[in-house]
């Protein structure tokens, strides 16, 4: 359902462990949603300070990077960090949320950008509902 919405240029949102939700996200031409897009998570270096890396199920950091993901995270941990790559929108933690919704709020009243488009039409087959972009699939951890 996330690559639908990202494919008919929905914005796809998520922050801290909500991207666990894009790991078998494929789009139509079966590439990974994932794949080439920047984005972030709740990184692995945050995991290991709260003491949960031995009982989270996988380094969803790294999970991301092997269907192809661009990762960024914060300079330091648990440090807000948003990253927007075109209907992508993800947060790394908590104290990202607030950029998260702010991000979607200014990407809900922006026109698509033209870049995303010509993006989105190279790689996908589904791209034609740019119509309006009002409308977000919205995930959180």
């Amino acid at each position: 359902m996330l690559a639908e919405f990202y494919e008919a240029g929905k914005i796809v949102s998520a922050v801290c462990h909500g991207p666990v939700g894009f790991l078998e996200a494929k789009l139509s031409d079966g590439r990974w949603l994932v794949e080439d897009k920047e984005l972030t998570v709740f990184s692995w270096t945050e995991e290991k300070a709260d003491n949960r890396d031995d009982v989270v199920p996988c380094n969803l950091e790294e999970e991301l990077k092997v269907r192809g993901a661009r990762y960024s995270k914060a300079a330091i941990p648990l440090g807000k960090h948003v990253v927007q790559d075109g209907l992508l929108i993800t947060g790394q933690n908590p104290a990202s949320a607030r950029g998260v919704g702010e991000a979607v709020a200014r990407a809900l009243r922006q026109p698509v950008a033209a870049s995303v488009r010509a993006r989105c039409s190279r790689r996908t087959m589904h791209c034609s509902a740019w119509k309006t972009n009002s409308n977000a699939a919205l995930t959180g951890g």
